[in-house]
């Protein structure tokens, strides 16, 4: 078994010998790792026209790798009429919707909400799509997005 350093390819190696059922066993996390058709889970924060371009592309298949786990908004009315149309979860607030672990979350809403969320979002290892990059233009916050990203390994898109 010849693997490049950080192969986690046989670092179960009874997966290869016993199949899915041994896959079955691990944890999602690792499954992922091992490459174990397991799709990406997605948050989505601002439910108005810009969050649900987002929320109709998943819904129309333009985003096969992923899975909208939930939504939330400044309004629960906006969020649950963008959660019924595609059939997620609707989450009262950021937190509720980190409860859903996802890997990504598009922000959609505001400059003030990415300063809300941000650093929070990043520090607990949650890559973060930035649509209101307006927020950057203050570069003391910029400094503190990129600390928070490297602090808990996650990435700004």
């Amino acid at each position: 078994m010849s693997c490049q350093p950080g192969c986690r390819k046989h670092h179960f190696p009874f997966c290869t010998r016993y199949g899915i059922l041994a896959m079955n066993m691990l944890p999602q996390a690792e499954k992922r790792s091992l490459g174990y058709g397991m799709k990406t889970k997605l948050g989505i924060v601002g439910c108005g026209f810009l969050g649900n371009i987002v929320a109709d592309a998943w819904k129309k298949g333009l985003l096969p790798d992923y899975e909208l786990v939930g939504v939330t908004s400044r309004t629960r009315a906006s969020a649950e009429k963008s959660a019924a149309n595609v059939g997620c979860a609707v989450c009262e607030d950021v937190d509720a919707l980190l409860a859903l672990e996802p890997e990504y979350i598009v922000e959609a809403a505001s400059v003030e909400s990415v300063r809300a969320m941000a650093i929070p979002v990043l520090k607990r290892g949650v890559n973060l799509v930035i649509l209101s990059i307006g927020a950057f233009a203050d570069l003391d916050f910029y400094a503190q997005v990129k600390a928070a990203a490297v602090e808990g390994g996650a990435k700004v898109h």
